[in-house]
């Protein structure tokens, strides 16, 4: 998986946020690219959404920088929000987990 000089490409590194995506039991539809380019109104939620924002190369690594959401579906009442919050928070949680490991 790994490059000359163990290097992890831009691809590899979509390629892990999205087997992350697949293997969770809880995220339900993944994207990565630009959020105004997103707009599947069949998507399942809670969504895992990963945007590339930048590289640094330093002398024997590159360094890659991403934001990750997590976003799920608030009812109009509002009655799902601490579960909404709960939820998406132990989701990046165990994403910021497997991560590290």
């Amino acid at each position: 998986m790994n490059t000359p000089n163990n290097q992890v490409t831009l691809n590899q590194m979509i390629s892990i946020f999205s087997g992350i995506s697949v293997s969770h039991g809880q995220i339900k539809s993944f994207y990565c690219g630009e959020i105004e380019n997103y707009n599947d109104l069949l998507t399942i939620y809670p969504l895992m959404y990963v945007h590339y924002d930048s590289s640094i190369s330093k002398l024997h690594e590159t360094e890659m920088q991403f934001s990750v959401f997590v976003m799920d579906r608030l009812e109009t009442d509002f009655a799902n929000e601490n579960e909404v919050y709960s939820d998406t928070l132990q989701i990046v949680l165990d994403i910021k987990s497997i991560l590290k490991y």
